[in-house]
């Protein structure tokens, strides 16, 4: 193993921890700075979330958007306080996707890149396989 390669095992062992901070306060944030702010236009909301889901009976667009809400905010608080972190990380990157995949059936396909949809998937992935629960 050469010097630089020692240097950058070093320099990954000091980052890696702080970088698992960064990705669950960046999500967090992200999820909570979205929700929170949708119970005072909820109508609005419910709109929004009948478009990309254009898959379900208009009977379930509030279910679906109550359901998205309720775990945007349980992952947002669980990602803040470091809270089953990996496993949280993973339930959020399903949701995401899900998220993404129905902006592309509802809103065309490049919509959800506008919004980085998909790397804000990645990023949870990322923390989900090198975070470690914390109970």
């Amino acid at each position: 193993m050469s010097v630089l390669d020692k240097g950058f095992e070093s320099i990954q062992a000091i980052l890696r921890p702080r970088i698992a901070i960064l990705l669950r306060l960046g999500l967090a944030s992200t999820f909570l700075v979205s929700a929170l702010p949708r119970w005072k236009e909820w109508d609005l909301f419910l709109d929004s979330v009948a478009e990309i889901t254009p898959y379900l009976p208009d009977s379930m667009v509030p279910l679906a958007g109550l359901i998205a809400t309720i775990s945007e905010i349980t992952f947002g608080v669980c990602l803040l306080v470091g809270f089953q972190t990996a496993r949280v990380a993973f339930a959020a990157s399903v949701l995401m996707f899900t998220f993404g995949v129905s902006m592309m059936l509802g809103r065309g396909w490049v919509t959800p890149f506008h919004h980085s949809v998909f790397t804000a998937v990645a990023a949870a992935l990322v923390l989900a396989s090198m975070e470690k629960d914390r109970r």
